[in-house]
């Protein structure tokens, strides 16, 4: 999976992270978005879960 194709696609989001956004809180617009990035990186919402969830750890440990 690309990693910095998916990165991109989140930050088109807004919803899925900046939390000044009107819709961030909006559970039906998060799992829209999810579902079209997950159409365009043609792979399932699980998978790009454990992909964000590992990317996630990796920014946190600060490498």
């Amino acid at each position: 999976m690309d990693t910095e194709r998916l990165i991109m696609l989140v930050h088109e989001q807004e919803c899925l992270w900046n939390l000044n956004s009107e819709n961030y809180h909006s559970r039906d617009l998060q799992r829209k978005a999810w579902k079209e990035i997950a159409s365009e990186m043609k792979c399932t919402g699980d998978d790009l879960k454990k992909k964000m969830e590992r990317f996630k750890r990796y920014l946190q440990k600060g490498v």
